[in-house]
């Protein structure tokens, strides 16, 4: 068999400010094209890479090429589980309707990080599939270090950036700091969508790829608060800007950090984590030369791609479709789901 050179990505691609997996996904087809290694459409390629549950719209039209062009293969790009990221009951549908769409349709795995690959097995995915482990990584275009001196800054300043506002990424900290962290020394800017107000951190609207770089930028330390990241954009963009990463010591934080950051627990470390930060700033700064790029990212999905088309998966069934369908209308609608169940387990009890 040919080793294809052509893949098409089906995701849900926004062009304003939007979730990490979108910011890397657009990198990631910029990379393709470069390379000569992408399709604009689904016809010419030879993989299709599906991002979690995004497939939902695109169900049939999967089914029809994998049915009908024997040497088309699949790859999955998979974070969470969502019900441990996002600490809902609800999620445990959409992992469900992930693993069935993984087992049904995918020829092989794209893991975001090791913790996430593991947990995810835990949460029914196949560990016998074909899988590898790569971590996101920015676009090089935007995401850079500043070429500015900042040694003579007057303060040590400090970004946050979240596009979801859910609490579980990490509000607990911010409201903390808010109160205690010393304004005399530090300044604190967080950027995204909260779910509380600040009086004395900044607050800055979600902002376009080019102007949260610039932004990042002007600061010294990225804080990530999240309690649970699969592999957070957000992180590695900052990294990718130079910015010394103080991170909850947590899911995949450690193995995205190294050794070029500071961990810390929670509430009861996190000052004395910024002030460690902020003393050896620079010493860490150079450290986080060593980062995550797309030109590494890129590379290995390519070459991953390459290694299925070997072994492409034989293709699903009308019943595997009709049920990864149901699985999908049941995550659509969690609460509907619920009810339902709630109704059939009143009825059996009668």
């Amino acid at each position: 068999m040919t080793i294809p050179t052509k893949i098409h990505i089906i995701s849900e691609f926004k062009n304003t400010p939007w979730g990490g997996g979108n910011q890397f996904l657009k990198a990631l087809r910029d990379y393709l094209r470069s390379q000569s290694a992408y399709s604009e459409n689904i016809e010419k390629a030879q993989i299709v890479i599906v991002n979690g549950h995004q497939f939902g719209g695109h169900l049939w039209q999967l089914f029809y090429h994998i049915r009908t062009r024997k040497n088309l293969a699949l790859i999955h790009r998979v974070d969470g589980p969502m019900e441990v990221v996002r600490d809902s009951k609800d999620n445990r549908i959409v992992d469900e309707a992930i693993a069935q769409f993984n087992r049904s349709f995918a020829s092989a795995t794209i893991f975001q990080s090791s913790w996430s690959r593991d947990l995810c097995i835990t949460h029914g995915l196949d560990p016998n599939k074909p899988h590898v482990v790569v971590n996101n990584a920015p676009d090089p275009s935007i995401f850079y270090p500043t070429t500015l001196n900042q040694s003579s800054d007057r303060f040590i300043k400090i970004i946050s950036t979240s596009w979801s506002s859910n609490w579980r990424k990490g509000f607990d900290i911010f409201q903390f700091l808010d109160e205690h962290l010393d304004f005399s020394r530090y300044q604190f800017t967080f950027i995204g969508n909260s779910p509380v107000g600040f009086r004395n951190i900044h607050y800055i609207q979600p902002l376009p790829s080019n102007e949260l770089a610039d932004e990042l930028r002007k600061h010294h330390i990225f804080l990530q608060a999240s309690h649970f990241e699969a592999c957070s954009n957000s992180l590695i963009e900052a990294i990718n800007c130079g910015l010394v990463p103080v991170v909850r010591n947590n899911s995949s934080h450690p193995e995205i950090v190294g050794d070029s950051g500071i961990l810390y627990e929670g509430i009861e470390d996190i000052i004395k984590a910024i002030d460690s930060a902020a003393k050896g700033r620079f010493s860490f700064s150079a450290k986080t030369s060593q980062k995550i790029t797309m030109a590494w990212a890129g590379s290995a999905y390519l070459n991953f791609a390459k290694e299925v088309s070997l072994a492409p998966l034989a293709p699903p069934s009308l019943y595997e479709y009709l049920v990864t369908w149901v699985k999908w209308k049941m995550a659509s609608r969690p609460d509907i789901f619920f009810r339902l169940r709630a109704l059939i387990g009143n009825w059996q009890r009668l």
